[in-house]
């Protein structure tokens, strides 16, 4: 019968955790420059797509290219004015948003100090990192929104590029 138990070295494990932790490491500390190029990837392989399937139904390279870019932009405009409309609507409800919200914090507030005798507005008072990583994390959601727009604006500029130079201009 054949020995079936798997023998891992210690030395194995901790070499594995040592390079698994540097990769980690390196890839926070250059996701400023990573995070654009992925998105570019991205974009220009969702691009590849109806850029061949238009080839292949006749249309010259350049009216594939132009048509991709134009569906992309399409596309992308669509995806804003959807959010943005969603952010407005959320906007224009927002004092019924507050009041329910309000009355719901006051029913919670009055259940926790009747049967936890905690008050959220001490906790809250006396703690600064949580309004800290709030803003921590609005600021991190809209840079990420802007190296999305640079990484959209460089695929673009990157796929006619290349397109170019397969066409042979």
């Amino acid at each position: 019968m054949p020995n079936t138990k798997v023998e891992i070295s210690g030395t194995y494990v901790i070499k594995f955790l040592w390079v698994v932790g540097g990769i980690v490491t390196l890839l926070y500390i250059a996701s400023g420059l990573l995070m654009p190029l992925v998105v570019a990837a991205i974009i220009a392989i969702l691009l590849d797509k109806p850029h061949k399937k238009m080839l292949k139904w006749g249309f010259p390279n350049w009216l594939a290219i132009t048509l991709s870019i134009l569906l992309m932009l399409v596309i992308f405009s669509l995806l804003t004015w959807l959010i943005g409309s969603q952010i407005g609507v959320i906007g224009n409800d927002w004092p019924t948003i507050r009041e329910k919200g309000t009355e719901k914090l006051n029913v919670l507030s009055q259940w926790t100090n009747q049967h936890l005798n905690w008050d959220y507005k001490d906790y809250v008072n006396n703690n600064k990192k949580l309004v800290h990583k709030a803003e921590s994390l609005a600021k991190s959601f809209l840079s990420f929104y802007q190296v999305l727009q640079k990484a959209f604006f460089q695929s673009l500029c990157y796929w006619c590029f290349t397109s170019r130079l397969r066409s042979g201009c």
